[in-house]
Protein backbone atom coordinates (compact mmCIF):
# COMPACT_ATOMS: atom_id res chain seq x y z
CA UNK A 1 0.00 0.00 0.00
CA UNK A 2 1.31 3.24 -0.86
CA UNK A 3 1.73 6.09 1.37
CA UNK A 4 -0.62 8.31 -0.83
CA UNK A 5 -3.54 5.99 -0.88
CA UNK A 6 -3.65 4.98 2.91
CA UNK A 7 -3.61 8.83 3.87
CA UNK A 8 -6.27 9.52 1.61
CA UNK A 9 -8.28 6.78 2.70
CA UNK A 10 -7.37 7.74 6.17
CA UNK A 11 -8.83 11.55 5.86
CA UNK A 12 -11.82 9.89 3.29
CA UNK A 13 -12.86 6.86 6.30
CA UNK A 14 -13.61 9.48 8.56
CA UNK A 15 -16.97 10.67 6.55
CA UNK A 16 -18.55 6.81 6.93
CA UNK A 17 -20.39 5.61 9.70
CA UNK A 18 -19.00 2.30 11.54
CA UNK A 19 -22.09 0.19 10.59
CA UNK A 20 -21.13 0.57 7.03
CA UNK A 21 -17.43 0.44 7.49
CA UNK A 22 -18.37 -3.17 9.61
CA UNK A 23 -20.52 -4.23 6.33
CA UNK A 24 -17.69 -2.78 3.98
CA UNK A 25 -15.16 -5.37 5.97
CA UNK A 26 -17.44 -8.28 5.62
CA UNK A 27 -18.37 -7.61 1.97
CA UNK A 28 -14.54 -7.21 1.70
CA UNK A 29 -13.47 -10.10 3.17
CA UNK A 30 -16.00 -11.80 1.10
CA UNK A 31 -14.71 -11.06 -2.15
CA UNK A 32 -10.70 -11.36 -1.04
CA UNK A 33 -11.67 -14.96 -0.36
CA UNK A 34 -12.68 -15.09 -4.12
CA UNK A 35 -10.67 -13.25 -5.59
CA UNK A 36 -7.07 -12.51 -4.59
CA UNK A 37 -6.54 -9.78 -6.92
CA UNK A 38 -9.51 -7.87 -5.55
CA UNK A 39 -7.20 -7.42 -2.01
CA UNK A 40 -6.45 -3.98 -1.93
CA UNK A 41 -7.64 -0.51 -0.85
CA UNK A 42 -9.23 0.86 -3.67
CA UNK A 43 -11.50 -2.24 -4.20
CA UNK A 44 -12.32 -1.51 -0.33
CA UNK A 45 -13.10 2.45 -0.58
CA UNK A 46 -15.54 0.94 -3.65
CA UNK A 47 -16.93 -1.23 -1.42
CA UNK A 48 -17.27 1.22 1.38
CA UNK A 49 -18.85 3.85 -0.87
CA UNK A 50 -21.71 1.31 -2.25
CA UNK A 51 -22.48 0.25 1.25
CA UNK A 52 -22.99 3.75 2.93
CA UNK A 53 -24.89 4.83 -0.19
CA UNK A 54 -27.25 1.83 0.35
CA UNK A 55 -27.84 2.79 3.36
CA UNK A 56 -28.13 6.40 3.20
CA UNK A 57 -30.88 5.59 0.87
CA UNK A 58 -32.69 3.22 3.15
CA UNK A 59 -32.27 5.96 5.53
CA UNK A 60 -33.97 8.71 3.26
CA UNK A 61 -36.68 6.19 2.18
CA UNK A 62 -37.56 5.66 5.97
CA UNK A 63 -37.58 9.20 6.83
CA UNK A 64 -40.06 9.35 3.56
CA UNK A 65 -42.08 6.78 4.67
CA UNK A 66 -42.60 7.69 7.96
CA UNK A 67 -43.16 11.35 7.38
CA UNK A 68 -45.65 10.67 4.75
CA UNK A 69 -47.49 8.59 7.30
CA UNK A 70 -47.39 10.86 10.04
CA UNK A 71 -48.89 13.27 7.12
CA UNK A 72 -51.79 11.20 6.29
CA UNK A 73 -52.17 11.17 10.23
CA UNK A 74 -52.49 14.62 10.94
CA UNK A 75 -54.74 15.01 7.87
CA UNK A 76 -56.65 12.70 8.88
CA UNK A 77 -57.39 13.69 12.27
CA UNK A 78 -57.56 17.48 10.74
CA UNK A 79 -60.65 15.75 8.57
CA UNK A 80 -62.45 14.71 11.73
CA UNK A 81 -61.92 18.26 13.63
CA UNK A 82 -63.68 19.53 10.90
CA UNK A 83 -66.22 17.41 10.62
CA UNK A 84 -67.35 17.58 14.29
CA UNK A 85 -67.06 21.58 14.29
CA UNK A 86 -69.37 22.05 10.85
CA UNK A 87 -72.64 21.33 11.78
CA UNK A 88 -74.15 18.85 9.41
CA UNK A 89 -76.83 19.71 6.84
CA UNK A 90 -80.02 18.52 6.61
CA UNK A 91 -81.21 17.13 3.57
CA UNK A 92 -84.29 18.65 2.04
CA UNK A 93 -86.02 15.14 2.29
CA UNK A 94 -85.74 15.75 6.16
CA UNK A 95 -86.49 19.51 5.48
CA UNK A 96 -89.91 18.59 4.07
CA UNK A 97 -90.63 15.68 6.40
CA UNK A 98 -89.84 18.07 9.99
CA UNK A 99 -92.26 20.89 8.43
CA UNK A 100 -94.99 18.73 7.50
CA UNK A 101 -95.00 17.22 10.92
CA UNK A 102 -94.67 20.96 12.00
CA UNK A 103 -97.72 22.30 10.18
CA UNK A 104 -100.07 20.02 11.83
CA UNK A 105 -98.99 20.76 15.24
CA UNK A 106 -99.68 22.99 18.22
CA UNK A 107 -98.13 26.24 18.31
CA UNK A 108 -95.56 25.51 21.02
CA UNK A 109 -94.45 22.42 18.43
CA UNK A 110 -94.20 24.42 15.62
CA UNK A 111 -91.99 27.48 17.05
CA UNK A 112 -89.50 24.67 18.09
CA UNK A 113 -89.79 23.36 14.71
CA UNK A 114 -89.69 26.71 13.63
CA UNK A 115 -86.14 27.17 15.50
CA UNK A 116 -85.04 23.72 13.77
CA UNK A 117 -85.80 24.37 10.52
CA UNK A 118 -84.62 28.03 10.52
CA UNK A 119 -80.68 26.54 11.44
CA UNK A 120 -81.04 23.67 8.64
CA UNK A 121 -82.81 26.21 5.46
CA UNK A 122 -79.69 28.50 6.75
CA UNK A 123 -77.00 26.14 6.63
CA UNK A 124 -78.22 25.60 3.30
CA UNK A 125 -78.78 28.86 2.02
CA UNK A 126 -75.56 30.21 3.19
CA UNK A 127 -73.92 27.26 0.47
CA UNK A 128 -76.18 28.48 -2.67
CA UNK A 129 -75.73 30.85 -5.00
CA UNK A 130 -78.85 30.89 -5.85
CA UNK A 131 -82.56 31.02 -4.21
CA UNK A 132 -84.78 29.88 -6.73
CA UNK A 133 -83.48 26.41 -7.79
CA UNK A 134 -83.22 25.55 -3.73
CA UNK A 135 -87.00 26.68 -3.91
CA UNK A 136 -87.59 24.47 -6.58
CA UNK A 137 -86.03 21.37 -5.31
CA UNK A 138 -88.00 21.62 -2.07
CA UNK A 139 -91.29 22.53 -4.30
CA UNK A 140 -90.45 19.08 -6.50
CA UNK A 141 -89.93 16.99 -3.10
CA UNK A 142 -93.36 18.32 -1.68
CA UNK A 143 -94.83 17.55 -4.94
CA UNK A 144 -93.69 13.62 -4.81
CA UNK A 145 -95.58 13.08 -2.25
CA UNK A 146 -98.47 11.22 -3.13
CA UNK A 147 -99.99 10.98 0.40
CA UNK A 148 -100.81 14.70 0.90
CA UNK A 149 -103.69 16.50 -0.30
CA UNK A 150 -103.12 19.19 -3.00
CA UNK A 151 -104.18 21.57 -0.42
CA UNK A 152 -102.04 20.01 2.14
CA UNK A 153 -98.77 19.91 0.08
CA UNK A 154 -99.92 23.83 -0.70
CA UNK A 155 -100.01 24.91 2.65
CA UNK A 156 -96.75 23.44 3.73
CA UNK A 157 -95.23 25.02 1.09
CA UNK A 158 -96.17 28.36 2.15
CA UNK A 159 -94.96 27.11 5.66
CA UNK A 160 -91.84 26.57 4.25
CA UNK A 161 -91.70 29.48 1.56
CA UNK A 162 -92.92 32.21 4.70
CA UNK A 163 -89.07 30.77 6.23
CA UNK A 164 -87.12 31.30 3.62
CA UNK A 165 -88.69 34.57 3.07
CA UNK A 166 -87.91 35.85 6.68
CA UNK A 167 -84.54 34.30 6.31
CA UNK A 168 -83.61 35.94 2.88
CA UNK A 169 -85.28 39.16 3.86
CA UNK A 170 -83.11 42.23 2.47
CA UNK A 171 -80.63 39.80 0.76
CA UNK A 172 -80.00 40.32 -3.05
CA UNK A 173 -80.79 38.02 -5.75
CA UNK A 174 -77.50 35.72 -5.25
CA UNK A 175 -77.20 34.74 -1.77
CA UNK A 176 -73.31 34.05 -1.96
CA UNK A 177 -71.69 36.79 0.55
Amino acid sequence: MDTPSCRNAQSRIKHYTIEAIRKAERAFLKAVSRHEKKNNLAYFMGILKSIQKEMDDEEYREYCRSRYQFDIMLETQRLKLDAKQEPEKAGIEQIVDMAEAAVSSPPSIQNSARTILSGWLEAHLQSLRYLEPFKKKIQDTIGNWKELELEAREALWAWIEVLIEELTEGKSATLVM
